[in-house]
This record gives structure tokens, sequence and C-alpha cells, in this order.
């Protein structure tokens, strides 16, 4: 039995030596996975290169500040009182997810004047070239530390101006523009309003033709409505309802669309047509655009959206555009809450309801108790009530 088992130690042990022979060289036993780790035997660069590349991802995900930067030159003259403002390029622009066969432009504004003018359409590229010049008169020196330049990058398709991807702001300082100068601003990405406060937007185009006195508008489309009910879960059927209404809110004409039934995304194409409405008039006047849901028991406001002569931003280019263009273009507009006193219907409707509360008496029947009844000794033998 000895011999037996001393001839099969040998023979593991001699084909231990033939599979691996470098454990004779070392005269140590291979490595298990169940013993301890020695840090010393680490490859640390391994390691560095993986740190850095979570640094590089985490730094790319921050870094959300700015899409691009801005060259732009700005002069002021002041014999003339002219402000000069040249747009020139954009480097390094970051596009949202969109067609990628539209078009750029840049617009820029004189604020809080709103006075504005846009560029021409450049091809979609990540280093649009611009090198267009614009000029902002009767500008005061004494004013012009309260103004400042608003310029804002858009980004276009074939049919509608829709995206905004960005903007930012230069204030004006008369020392620093009296000869031309050359500045390079970060582009900020534009932000809409915050989630709480978004329920949809609005796309819809101006067009007025001064011959006619008639005003057209064309309802396109709505996307991202909220739904109905607690949880905002269903679908509504909703209509628009477009009003003329004048300075102290007076409703002057109302029309509405076909309704689009179950869709948080309804599509239109219907045109709008207001008469018998002189340029003048157009200052004095505000357009009402009203989102319902169609229903015969319960039509909620969905969301509104008001445009005048004296809006700002967006806004007040599209009405701008309306009254100097002879094309109709289509914008997106956020819709915002709206009180229901400024609706005149909806007013109404809330008012009767009301006034019907405080005409109604509510009776207890539980504690209502009838008022006793006098009756003469005749009476009540002839009701049978005494012998």
């Amino acid at each position: 039995m000895n011999q037996n088992n001393s001839r099969r130690e040998s023979s593991t042990s001699s084909g231990a030596t033939a599979r691996n022979p470098a454990a004779i060289t070392s005269g140590r036993r291979r490595a298990s996975m169940f013993d301890p780790i020695d840090p010393t035997e680490l490859q640390k660069t391994l390691y560095q290169k993986l740190n850095q590349e979570q640094n590089s991802n985490e730094r790319e995900e921050q870094v959300v500040d700015s899409i691009g930067s801005f060259e732009f030159g700005i002069q002021y003259m002041s014999d003339s009182q002219k402000l000069t403002v040249n747009l020139l390029r954009i480097f390094d622009l970051q596009f949202k997810e969109t067609s990628p066969n539209s078009d750029l432009y840049c617009r820029c504004t004189l604020m809080p004047d709103k006075s504005a003018f846009q560029t021409k359409l450049v091809k979609r590229n990540s280093n649009p070239v611009f090198e267009e010049q614009f000029e902002f008169d009767c500008l005061d020196l004494s004013k012009l530390e309260s103004r400042y330049i608003e310029i804002s990058v858009y980004e276009v398709d074939k049919v509608t101006r829709e995206d905004c991807l960005g903007m930012f702001g230069h204030k004006l300082n008369y020392q620093n523009i009296e000869n031309k100068k050359i500045f390079l601003k970060e582009i900020k990405p534009f932000v809409r309003l915050s989630e709480e406060n978004y329920i949809g937007d609005l796309m819809f185009s101006l067009a007025y033709l001064p011959a006619a006195e008639r005003l057209t508008i064309v309802v396109i489309k709505a996307r991202n409505l909220q739904g109905l009910g607690p949880d905002k879960k269903l679908l509504p059927d909703p209509f628009v309802k477009v009003c003329i209404l004048s300075k102290d809110g007076k409703k002057l004409k109302k029309k509405k669309t076909s309704s689009q039934k179950g869709t948080m995304c309804p599509v239109y194409n219907e045109e709008i047509v207001f008469t018998n409405l002189k340029k003048d008039q157009l200052n004095d006047i505000m357009i009402q655009f009203l989102i319902y849901h169609d229903s015969l028991t319960n039509r909620e406001l969905l969301g509104s959206f008001s445009i005048s002569s004296s809006s700002r931003g967006n806004e007040y280019a599209q009405w701008k555009d309306m009254l100097e263009s002879k094309k109709s273009i289509a914008w997106w507009h956020s819709l915002t809450a709206l009180n229901s006193n400024v609706d005149s219907d909806h007013n109404l409707n809330q008012n009767f309801s009301i006034n019907n509360r405080k005409n109604s008496k509510s009776i207890n029947l539980f504690s209502f108790k009838p008022k006793p009844i006098s009756i003469s000794y005749k009476q009540a033998q002839a009701l049978g009530e005494h012998p």
C-alpha cells in the first residue's frame, strides 16, 4: 500500500511539473482564486484610464450651459445716434433632434424697445457664417446704458419656424462700443417653461390684407396637451376658439375650429377669417386662442394664448411679420393656464350658477317642523278631532 501511494504521488508531481514547468524554477505553487489579493501586483494604469473615462463622461453630462459661441461686432455712432450690430458667425453649434434638412437664422433684438432684425437663412451646419449688418436708429446716448442686445438662434424647416436653439444678451456700454469692437459670447440653450407650468404648444399663422381689411388666422395644430381626470390620462376632444378682444377685454368677434376626437396632439389646418378690421384697429385689439375639451357636461379649458401689438419676444416678432410681410408664416407658442374670468362666455356661466346658489334656499328635511294651525272648536268637530 505504501509503495502504491508513493507511485501515485510521484506520478502526480511529475505531471504537474510537465504541465507547469515554471513552477519548478520559481519554487512556488500556482496562485488560486481563493488566495488574498496582493495590492503591489495590480496594474494601476488600467484603473487610471477607467477613472479618466468616467470623469470625462460626467463632465460632458454637466456641461449644458452653452450650445456654441457667437461672434458679433457692435459700434455706436454718437453723431448720428445709430447703433450698428454685425452678426458674423457661430462656432461649434449644437443641435436638437430635429430635421437634418433644416436651415438656420438669427434674430437681433434691441431690448426693451423690441426693435428686431433677422438674418437670411443659412444651411444647417455646426459653424454657420452670416456676416450681416443691422442698424438701430434714433438711439440717444443718454438711453444707451438702459438698453441691451438680445441675439437668438432659430432652426427652421420648410414649413414652420419651429425651434429656438438658444439665445444670449449683451448689455450696451458706450465706452466699449465707441469704436467698433468684436465680441465672442456663449449661446445659452433655450429652456421652455418648467414642467409644472408647461401645458402644451399651439401652432398658428397670421396674415393681414389691408386692402380687404381682412385678418386670416390658420390654426394648424397643437401638441402635448394635458389629459383629463385627476391623473391626466384621459384623452380630450380638443377644439380651438379664437376671439378678437378690445383693450378693455370686451369680446368683439369669435369663431372656433372643429373638435378632434381623443388626442393630445390635434391637427386642424383650418382657416379662420375676420373681416372689417382696419389697420388702425390692430393696435387696439388682442387675439386670444382658447383650447377646450368638447363636452356637453364639462367643457374644460386646456390652455390659452394671447397675442397683440404690445406682446414681446416671438409674439411681437410674429405680429410684426403679419403687418410687414406678405407671406403667412406659422409659429409655435407655449400655452398658459387662463383665469376663468377672462373668457366672457365661461364667466357668464360661472356667474349664473353662483347667482342661482345665492337665490336658492336650502331646507333640512330632518329639522323641518310645520307651523301649528289654530282652528275653532266647530272646525275641529267637523274634522273629527273632537266628539
